[in-house]
């Protein structure tokens, strides 16, 4: 059931001093595929409504499609570039770009015309790609790239070169053939491995950048963001934190690192997480 934005966000963050904007909670989903995060956002907060964004037409013809057969009725699907988003003048309560900034040329500057797009107290809800918790799968990647013998560096077994249905079949037996304990064959862990449109995004994405939590804590700097807190499936990992650092600021990005060192499984997928324009400016 549909709950007020103002309960759903202080049912993740109970000590955050957030005030909606809106009583109708206008809501930007940016690169929203084929719409899995739209309806989501659609039909989690309460007299929603919803514009979806894509640069792919196809994306959004399915996902309009998925809309419909659900009834989901509150979302506008729109085709838009992150990048030309600039002049945009719709303004939005929460902003949300899952799995989508770390694909585009200029991450960061596609996050700042997100930015731009925030109204008045408004939130982010982020999702990006962690150096430490995807080591395995760039070593992966890095092995299905490999020399495949005829000096092309192109690799991947055998049909090395061109990213062909072949290739990725052979690619996902080269690394079913690893020792069980070999960290690259961890890449099996991910769903995406067992499709071949998945497995070419895994393990043949070439424009994909992973960041550090320092990392990510410069750039929110940087764009005047302060970070709020992660959104995690596993709800245990505060408090994980906590026992290890008694006192501990759930913010802080820096102890947020160490702990990542140490446990790099934690963000395997992506570090999601909310921030907000700094209330420093």
């Amino acid at each position: 059931m549909p709950v007020p934005m103002a309960a759903a966000v202080g049912a993740l963050f109970p000590k955050l001093d957030y005030t909606p904007g809106a009583a109708t909670p206008r809501i930007l989903v940016a690169g929203c595929g084929t719409g899995k995060q739209a309806m989501d956002a659609a039909t989690q907060y309460k007299d929603a409504q919803v514009t979806a964004i894509d640069i792919s037409r196809a994306s959004l013809g399915y996902a309009r499609r998925m809309a419909a057969a659900d009834g989901v009725d509150n979302i506008a699907f729109m085709a838009a570039d992150i990048m030309a988003l600039g002049a945009w003048e719709a303004r939005f309560d929460l902003v949300e770009s899952s799995g989508v900034l770390h694909h585009l040329q200029d991450p960061e500057a596609g996050w700042r015309n997100l930015c731009g797009l925030l109204a008045p107290g408004g939130l982010m809800k982020v999702a990006l790609y962690s150096t430490l918790g995807r080591r395995d799968l760039q070593a992966a990647r890095d092995f299905v790239a490999r020399d495949d013998g005829n000096g092309d560096g192109n690799g991947g077994g055998k049909g090395g070169g061109a990213v062909t249905p072949e290739r990725i079949r052979q690619a996902r037996a080269d690394i079913l053939a690893l020792a069980e304990d070999d960290p690259r064959r961890r890449a099996t862990r991910y769903s995406d491995y067992f499709s071949l449109r998945g497995c070419r995004d895994l393990l043949f994405n070439v424009r994909e950048q992973d960041y550090s939590l320092l990392e990510l804590a410069s750039m929110m700097r940087r764009l005047h963001l302060d970070f709020i807190g992660f959104q995690f499936a596993d709800i245990n990992l505060p408090a994980r934190l906590a026992a290890a650092h008694p006192g501990a600021r759930l913010d802080d990005l820096a102890l947020w690192h160490e702990f990542e060192t140490a446990n790099p499984e934690i963000f395997s997928g992506m570090y999601q997480f909310w921030c907000r324009p700094s209330l420093a400016n």
